[in-house]
This record gives structure tokens, C-alpha cells and sequence, in this order.
């Protein structure tokens, strides 16, 4: 199974956003249920990224309980996003063989609202931080395999 995500300082942003170094990298944290990532494994990490696995995790609040796997991939290098500007991370992980099919779900959480859900202080966040709330977390998309 592919697993793409999209890293973006929105086009109204006042700076870009700068990562690595003292700053910090750019991270994507991805809940998901043990049988999206058999093994605890992922490959095929798109190149300037790393990624670790960490299996038997309790979920943050408001997040499914059977979501027991957390996939953290973070930058490997420095740079800044422009205003506009994206960075892509794709990475792979193996479907387990399941008995019936389950449901896939995917709720993209950003700004305060990630980071709450991560454990962290808005200190832990970008500078300056994300003043736009009305996108921190996004309505959940899926399906079934």
C-alpha cells in the first residue's frame, strides 16, 4: 500500500517556512490500524525523508483506538517552503492478510490541533505559528479493501 502525503505553507502565508537545522524538520505522524503496517515495517521512503515505525501505541484523543501503529517520517535535510510551496513524502507499507475486509480511514490533522494530539506545546510548533485554525484538521476520507 502507497502512503503520499503532501507537506504545504499555504499560498497566504507571510514567511516561508523554514526546516532543519535550528529549526527543526518538516514531520508527518500517521495513525494506523496494525494491519496497514504488517510487520511494523514501511519502504520506499521518498528520498530526503526518514521514516520510523512505532507499534502497541496508544492513540492521541479523539483518535480511533484500534489506530495502535504510529508511522513519524521527518526531513533529513534543510530548506524553506515558500509561501505556495510543497514538499512530497511517499512511503510503503504491506496490507496484512485479513479475514474480511476492513475500512481505511484518513483524518489530516496541522497547526494547534496537531500538536495537541501529539503531546506537544505550541513552543514545539513552526514560528510563528499557524494563525489559521479554520484548517487544522480535515473531514475524514476512505474505503474499504
Amino acid at each position: 500500500m502507497t502512503n503520499n502525503f503532501s507537506v504545504i505553507n499555504d499560498a497566504n502565508s507571510p514567511a516561508g517556512a523554514a526546516y532543519g537545522g535550528g529549526n527543526g524538520p518538516l514531520r508527518v505522524v500517521d495513525w494506523a490500524r496494525p494491519e496497514e503496517v504488517d510487520g511494523g515495517l514501511v519502504g520506499n521512503v521518498t528520498a530526503g525523508w526518514s521514516c520510523s515505525v512505532d507499534t502497541g501505541v496508544v492513540p492521541p484523543f479523539g483518535f480511533n483506538a484500534a489506530f495502535t501503529t504510529r508511522v513519524t517520517c521527518e526531513t533529513t535535510d534543510t530548506g524553506t517552503l515558500a509561501p505556495g510551496a510543497s514538499r512530497a513524502l511517499s512511503y510503503q507499507s504491506t496490507l496484512a492478510n485479513v479475514v474480511e475486509p476492513i475500512e481505511l480511514r484518513n483524518r489530516a490533522c496541522t497547526g494547534g490541533q496537531a500538536l495537541t494530539a501529539l503531546g506537544l506545546n505550541p513552543v514545539n510548533g513552526p514560528s510563528p505559528a499557524d494563525s489559521n485554525t479554520a484548517n487544522d484538521c480535515t473531514g475524514e476520507v476512505g474505503g474499504w479493501c
